[in-house]
């Protein structure tokens, strides 16, 4: 067993020293509770390998007894089982250090995500929603104008009924002093034919009344011939009688005709008056009525633009409306992606705290094994070695 000692070569500790150096360099001294019972079992070896006897009692001659052959046996297959575990260990770290940079790969990969294929649909759609926004204000503007547009025409037919009803009523009045005027008219002109037969019956007995009155003045005139004294000129005295009747009949006659000729005139003058106004007011009427008929024509096509601005109105929000709970349901479903991922990254990052604690723990363990190993005596360090090599 001594030969073995002195006479191994130290590759295999060697081979495994690069990768416990290299973690040891990454994480030096850092431990755990793993550490420290680790710890406390290499003390414990290292208090076991320590020689107990003299300087001078190790001598070339002298053979170790029975109890210290054993005790080197079970040192050495306990040192067998600490660097299987070693081996394992570093084993472990390197699978570790693996998955550590995998993960760090990830992570980068995560956090360098490309989003632009999410980004550019929520553009067109951030677009569409300010279009629809503008389409909607444009919309609700002309529907606004619309409605003072009709609230002005309702205002202007609202007037024009009342002046259309003023009006009517004028022309009702007219038409009432035009029945007036018509009868008046035909009073007039039946008083006009009475009074050109009451002119005939007095022509005629004013000519019966000068017929008697000649025949009275011939009967009297041969009586005064008879009675009258010789001398007197009745020829004369009936001339003059005669022309003071014609002249006063003449007269009369005139200032009747006259009379009637004036009162004809001003009724004449009066209905054509009113036929004037009556026909000025008709025309008026039918300019009204013609008004009227267009400003209905006007405001029924306001109110069918009106309809149809609502209807536009009615579609575009429920389109919207469908397009919004599109959008939404897509920004959910986005912000669950984007839950999903975080929370991915979060239990990702957790294990590589666990391994990285892990790994910790067992770097400590190693450099505190490397530590002890540095600090035994040159030949039980080398005896180990080599027992190590053998194992």
């Amino acid at each position: 067993m001594s030969r073995n000692f002195s006479s191994a070569s130290a590759s295999g500790p060697q081979s495994q020293r690069g990768p416990r150096s290299s973690a040891g360099s990454m994480f030096g001294g850092a431990g755990g509770t793993g550490s420290r019972a680790s710890v406390s079992t290499l003390q414990g070896l290292t208090n076991a390998l320590r020689p107990n006897s003299q300087p001078n009692s190790a001598a070339p001659g002298l053979a170790p007894a029975a109890g210290g052959k054993e005790t080197m046996k079970g040192l050495n297959d306990r040192l067998d089982k600490y660097l299987s575990r070693v081996r394992m260990l570093e084993k472990s770290n390197k699978d570790l250090e693996d998955q550590i940079k995998e993960i760090l790969l990830k992570r980068g990969a995560t956090n360098e995500r490309d989003w632009s294929a999410h980004e550019k649909p929520l553009a067109d759609l951030r677009k569409k929603i300010r279009e629809m926004t503008m389409e909607n204000a444009r919309l609700l503007l002309r529907i606004d104008n619309a409605r003072l547009a009709a609230d002005d025409f309702k205002v202007k037919g609202d007037s024009e009924k009342a002046i259309r009803h003023g009006v009517e009523k004028d022309v009702a009045g007219l038409r009432k002093i035009m029945d007036d005027t018509t009868l008046n008219r035909l009073q007039v002109e039946s008083q006009i034919e009475s009074l050109k037969e009451e002119l005939a019956f007095l022509k005629k007995s004013h000519e019966e009344e000068v017929a008697a009155l000649c025949e009275q003045i011939k009967e009297s005139s041969v009586k005064v011939e008879m009675d009258s004294p010789k001398g007197s000129d009745l020829n004369d005295v009936i001339s003059k009688i005669r022309a003071q009747y014609e002249k006063a009949a003449q007269k009369n006659r005139e200032e009747t005709e006259l009379w009637y000729q004036s009162k004809f005139d001003n009724l004449k003058a009066e209905v054509t008056q009113n036929t004037e106004a009556a026909r000025k007011e008709r025309t008026e009427l039918s300019e009204l009525r013609r008004q009227k008929q267009a400003l209905e024509i006007e405001l029924q096509a306001i109110y069918s633009l009106i309809h149809s601005l609502e209807d536009t109105l009615n579609e575009t929000e429920g389109g919207n409306a469908r397009s919004m709970n599109q959008l939404n349901e897509r920004l959910l479903q986005l912000e669950s992606e984007l839950g999903q991922v975080r929370a991915q990254m979060e239990r990702q990052a957790a294990d590589y705290q666990a391994l990285l604690n892990t790994k910790m723990k067992l770097e400590g363990e190693i450099a505190t094994y490397r530590h002890l190993l540095e600090g035994l005596p040159d030949e039980e360090s080398a005896g180990v070695r080599t027992a190590a090599g053998q194992k």
